[in-house]
């Protein structure tokens, strides 16, 4: 139970950091939300669909 606890957390803190990051992208690139999910997901595929990463370096950088 606290195994499942703890990626069910981890699966909304993820989700809060990629909805930030295309929060971010929306913002300074003037795009809709479905184009910024679109550039993150091009940017997982190019390393090794990881989406935590990019989404936080996108984060950290506004």
């Amino acid at each position: 139970m606290q195994r499942e606890n703890a990626q069910l957390r981890h699966a909304v803190d993820s989700h809060a950091t990629v909805d930030q990051a295309i929060g971010v992208l929306t913002a300074i690139h003037q795009l809709v939300p479905v184009a910024g999910f679109g550039v993150l997901r091009e940017v997982s595929q190019h390393t090794n669909g990881s989406w935590t990463r990019p989404c936080s370096g996108v984060h950290a950088s506004r």
